[in-house]
């Protein structure tokens, strides 16, 4: 009988996708976190143990001694009731970068007393930049090489690429990129069959994308990412992240990535956002781009990934994070656009808010940049339409304000810098010229460049002043620019300018708590 009994649990099991050996996890997990001089992943005589390290189960954290070892005892994680799909995973701080896995799948390890982390020093420091995507759902399987491409030809401080869920996609798809891919679960990465396997909901998503939550250090940010799915705050999860969050100091910066976007308004989870430096959420799900966060934090999610893709970008400086959105073609062709699409926006915005109310508009002619007079304003507010081309130039933009530091959106060969905020961005093939198109009213700052670039920063400025383009190096021309001052709406006393094109997000971008 004992036999029988073995047998159909291992045939469950095995139906399941649980391998043999994977019914057979360790309850014990140990083994060092070093530091690998020689860059090949494996734990050489003389290499060093990192102290002070964390490593989780999911469940719980235990922290690396002074040789770097560490031994962690697998805690029950309701959602994964198959301890062989659980993980276990290193949260490298700040100064390190993983080389190799750094999570394994319990069910997988082979020795689990030599269960080692292999990180190498990393130089970091701010300003720095990386990327959020969302909702990829099927699209991922077929590959889509220009999606990866794209990030791929990203400078190296772009870091990394935060997904928040619904991937369902292979395992491969990340091997296509060439830096890091750390993805939240989503609600369609988990098992929705009414009978899940014994491995759980979460058991599909382990044995393909890694841990359903992670932390992680980067120039003294603290980046977490956890399972939010649904309406509701698991407590497993809730247990989770407050260890995690305990962890660091409460003057220490925190992005936090879930797919759901409902962050709540009551509840442990509130409370965390509440008392820890929460500084901004990256979310999906809701298969838009946006800024909303419920009063508690700031919170963007992105438009949902249609091949070849779009995305966001965040520059994280010493008191900010900026985000905006490139658009590689989010109907499958570069500048062509969704409705839902920031790109799309510009005509919602003028047919929706800003012409009427409009004032007096300055048209300039074509021509040199040398010589050009700033455009003297009355009105605090400005919306501007230019077409530059560069012609070698090393720097040429515009510049809003008058006196000695005005704020400047300048293009420089591979940049956008919008008020001192550094994003990459370069011409697509066959295009010569920079369009800009430039929205400022009481300290907010719109901007939309070429065919795939959207931004909305805070930005300190009470009054524009004047406006004029600039070059420097270079026969840079103007091939056309206007100039619309903009009155303020005395109904609207936040002079917000909406959208209407239904989503009613548009410049409203939330101010971060102090």
């Amino acid at each position: 009988m004992r036999t029988i009994l073995v047998v159909s649990i291992l045939t469950a099991a095995m139906a399941a996708g649980l391998t043999a050996a994977e019914v057979t996890a360790p309850e014990v997990v140990a083994g060092r976190v070093f530091l690998d001089a020689n860059g090949n992943g494996t734990l050489d005589e003389g290499e060093k143990g990192i102290p002070g390290v964390r490593v989780t189960d999911g469940v719980d954290f235990v922290t690396t001694g002074g040789d770097g070892a560490y031994s962690i005892r697998i805690g029950a994680d309701p959602t994964i009731p198959a301890r062989s799909a659980q993980t276990v995973g290193v949260c490298w701080p700040t100064g390190t970068w993983p080389v190799g896995p750094w999570w394994f799948r319990l069910g997988r390890i082979k020795d689990a007393g030599a269960v080692n982390f292999a990180l190498r020093s990393d130089v970091q420091k701010l300003p720095f930049v990386y990327m959020h995507m969302t909702d990829a759902h099927e699209f991922f399987n077929n590959g889509e090489p220009a999606f990866a491409k794209f990030v791929n030809a990203m400078p190296a401080d772009v870091k990394f690429i935060i997904d928040t869920g619904d991937s369902f996609r292979p395992r491969s798809v990340e091997e296509q990129f060439n830096r890091l891919f750390i993805s939240t679960v989503g609600n369609h990465d988990t098992w929705e069959a009414p009978n899940p396997p014994p491995e759980g909901v979460y058991g599909m998503w382990t044995d393909r994308l890694g841990p359903v939550r992670w932390s992680f250090d980067h120039a003294g940010i603290h980046f977490v990412g956890v399972d939010v799915i649904g309406e509701f705050k698991a407590e497993a999860m809730v247990k989770w992240l407050e260890k995690d969050l305990s962890g660091v100091s409460k003057n220490t910066r925190i992005v936090l990535g879930l797919h759901y976007p409902d962050l709540g308004g009551n509840g442990i989870f509130s409370r965390l956002l509440k008392d820890y430096k929460v500084e901004l959420v990256h979310a999906g799900h809701n298969h838009a781009y946006g800024w909303s966060g419920g009063g508690l934090v700031p919170m963007v999610t992105a438009y949902h990934w249609q091949p070849p893709g779009t995305c966001n970008i965040a520059v994280v400086s010493k008191d900010r994070i900026d985000v905006g959105v490139y658009c590689i073609g989010c109907k499958k062709e570069p500048g062509r656009h969704s409705r839902r699409c920031p790109m799309e926006w510009i005509d919602h915005v003028l047919a929706g808010g800003i012409r009427s109310h409009y004032g007096r508009l300055h048209s300039i002619a074509a021509g040199p940049l040398a010589g050009r007079q700033p455009v003297k304003l009355a009105d605090p507010h400005v919306f501007i339409r230019a077409s530059i081309d560069p012609a070698g130039a090393t720097r040429a933009g515009i510049r809003i304000g008058a006196g000695d530091s005005p704020l400047e959106i300048a293009y420089t060969g591979d940049r956008l810098v919008i008020d001192g905020a550094s994003v990459p961005f370069s011409f697509r093939p066959g295009q010569k010229t920079l369009e800009l198109t430039v929205f400022a009213h009481h300290n907010m700052l719109t901007v939309w460049a070429n065919d795939y670039f959207f931004i909305e920063k805070r930005v300190a400025m009470e009054k524009a002043g004047e406006v004029s383009l600039f070059a420097e190096g270079g026969t840079a021309t103007v091939k056309s620019e206007t100039v619309q001052e903009v009155k303020a709406d005395p109904a609207n006393r936040s002079s917000s300018y909406f959208c209407s094109c239904g989503h009613g997000v548009l410049l409203r971008n939330p101010v971060p708590r102090e």
